[in-house]
């Protein structure tokens, strides 16, 4: 199983670093451009939601990269407000849309893109797993 972790600052400016990362991975591990775009995307909106919504002051989002077992899997790990996306209501997005609604649609798009999407409070912090399924 081949793995990466790293750390990044709770600042949307460094977004952009754990995507790098992320696509660096997945050309190291022989995932193909497609499924990598679309994890990016589900981890884009993750991230940029915590970094939004979890702090009120400065601190670090953990993030740890596994391939393996037919699965690309990603763990973020903040010590933010307690939020669990996969209880949280996100409605059609045409209707969310339609009534002008910014918010919400986000974590519908980072749902559609992972296979499972696996949420855990463990002793202050929030432990959220994207998991995309592998051809072949």
């Amino acid at each position: 199983m081949k793995s990466k972790e790293f750390a990044i600052p709770c600042d949307i400016a460094q977004l952009h670093d754990a995507i790098d990362l992320l696509e660096a991975f997945g050309r190291e591990a022989g995932i193909g451009l497609e499924t990598c775009r679309s994890v990016a995307l589900a981890l884009d909106e993750v991230l940029v939601n915590i970094m939004r919504y979890a702090y009120e002051d400065e601190s670090e989002i953990h993030v740890r990269f596994e391939h393996g077992q037919g699965r690309l899997a990603i763990e973020v790990t903040d010590c933010g407000r307690p939020f669990d996306p996969t209880r949280a209501e996100t409605g059609d997005p045409d209707d969310l849309a339609d009534r002008g609604v910014e918010r919400g649609r986000g974590l519908l798009l980072a749902r559609s893109s992972v296979d499972e999407l696996n949420y855990r409070r463990i002793d202050d912090e929030n432990h959220l797993a994207l998991v995309k399924y592998l051809d072949g």
